[in-house]
Order: structure tokens, then sequence, then C-alpha cells
């Protein structure tokens, strides 16, 4: 079987992202309350701002694995709903030369139960992650690591910069993190590896209705 990695172009490429969210996360681990939505989607406003691409992965015809990744526009990145970044983003202005420094971010990360540990998917939702922030010349990534993958990050160069926070509206612990884009190619191309040719230019508007 050959798994495909893309960027939503479609709307119901950009269906298949938000009925993968609520599939995994909500169907599959029980978090958000635990309780299916009528509509079989989980979305929220950094889906509907500028700055937005949604990298998939596909099984032949199959959506199993997604993840969102903005680019901050002034309204502000999906992580930080939870966790105050300004003092670290201060921080890391002071020590950039010339103080530039660019943000985006990793969130909404899935991938279904039966695909988990086949095909190194991980691997490649973020080498496409990784390619899109050096496309849009981002210098650093902030995000909300589960404690179970606050290690593979910690590999990666994110660093944590506050202990786990348990998040009642998610049912989970996160951890705030932020790693620099620099890291993050180095590790996601090392020794030559595959860069994806995919559409990165952000995304705008909202998605079309999709039943799924």
């Amino acid at each position: 079987m050959t798994i495909k990695i893309l960027t939503a172009r479609t709307p119901d490429q950009i269906e298949d992202a938000f009925w993968l969210r609520h599939q995994v996360y909500i169907v599959e681990e029980g978090r958000y309350g635990g309780v299916p939505l009528p509509t079989a989607k989980l979305t929220d406003r950094f889906d509907r701002l500028g700055g937005v691409r949604h990298i998939l992965a596909y099984d032949r015809e199959q959506p199993v694995a997604a993840i969102r990744v903005n680019l901050e526009t002034g309204h502000g990145l999906p992580p930080e709903t939870h966790f105050d970044f300004r003092g670290a983003i201060a921080a890391l202005r002071d020590q950039q030369p010339g103080g530039r420094y660019l943000a985006a971010s990793g969130s909404m990360l899935v991938i279904r139960g039966p695909w988990r540990r086949r095909y190194n998917i991980l691997r490649a939702l973020f080498r496409a992650a990784t390619h899109c922030f050096q496309h849009w010349g981002a210098t650093h990534v902030i995000l909300n690591s589960t404690p179970r993958l606050t290690p593979l990050y910690r590999r990666i160069g994110f660093r944590p910069i506050h202990e786990p926070l348990w998040i009642p509206e998610i049912g989970d612990h996160v951890v705030p993190m932020i790693g620099r884009v620099e890291d993050c190619g180095r590790h996601a191309f090392a020794q030559g590896r595959y860069i994806p040719q995919l559409d990165y230019t952000p995304a705008f508007g909202r998605a079309g209705r999709k039943a799924l």
C-alpha cells in the first residue's frame, strides 16, 4: 500500500481533516467530552483564518492522518489558546540576529489507531510541516505537545517552557514547547531525506460542507 501525503486544496480534503480530528480525538481517545458531534467534525476559528494549511495522509482513498500548520498573521496561533507564550517569544526575539522572529505553529496532529505504527506516517507529516515552515520563512514553531510525544519533540530540538497543564475542555495534559525551524529542518532532512513537493501557500476562507 502507498501512503500519499498532500496539502488540502479542495473543500472535501479540508473536511477530511476535520473528520479525522473528530474520529481520533473524540471517538477513539474520548477527548473533548468523548461525545460524538452530530456533524462528525471538529474545527475551530484557526481553520478560518489566513495563514493555515492542512497536511493529510491518505491510504489509497482513506484519510488516515493530518496536522494543521499556521503562520502568525496577527490573530494569534492555536497553541496560544491554552498557554501564554509571550514571555518565551520576547526572550527569543532578543536572541535573534536583528530581532527577526516569525512564528508558526503545529496543532491538531491526528493519526487513526490502525495506522499509528505503520509507514512512519508521523515522520512524513513532520517533514511536510517543516518544509511548510521553511517555505513561509518562519524562524520558530510553537506547539502544545501531549506528555507522550514530548520526548520525541525534545529529540527534534523543541524545549518545554512550562510544566504539563491540564486542559479540561480537551480532557488531557499539554506541554507548551517552542523550537527553531532550523533545528526542525536539520532533523527532518538529514542525509538528503526526501523533501515533498507540496503547495504551502496559506489557505484562506472556510471549507465547504461534506457529509462523512
